[in-house]
């Protein structure tokens, strides 16, 4: 059986669906529309929170990457930040230098 909307939004896809549908110029795009919508503003607003936190870490010496979502949007989709959505971000850090990263966190 097809998923449902709600189903789709469950899982995530809602925001790539859109994207899909909006390319191809179908009307079936609207329907998800807000969800893309949404999680372009949060991911925005994740993103500059994170480009913060590099920063403060980079300037106490701290390597810092940034992993699997987040590293997705910045270098595949950053003209389409909504395409997925997230909930936090992960970041590596030296083992070594973990207890230094999460102090300043």
């Amino acid at each position: 059986a097809p998923l449902s909307d709600r189903d789709l939004r469950r899982l995530g896809l809602a925001p790539l669906i859109y994207r899909a549908l909006d390319a191809a110029a179908d009307p079936r795009a609207e329907r998800f529309r807000a969800d893309h919508r949404h999680a372009a503003t949060a991911n925005l607003i994740r993103l500059s929170h994170a480009a913060t936190v590099r920063d403060r870490l980079e300037a106490r010496g701290i390597p810092v990457v940034l992993l699997k979502g987040g590293a997705f949007v910045v270098r595949y989709a950053a003209a389409t930040p909504g395409i997925r959505p997230m909930s936090d971000l992960d970041w590596l850090v030296p083992a070594n230098r973990f207890d230094d990263a999460a102090a300043l966190l």
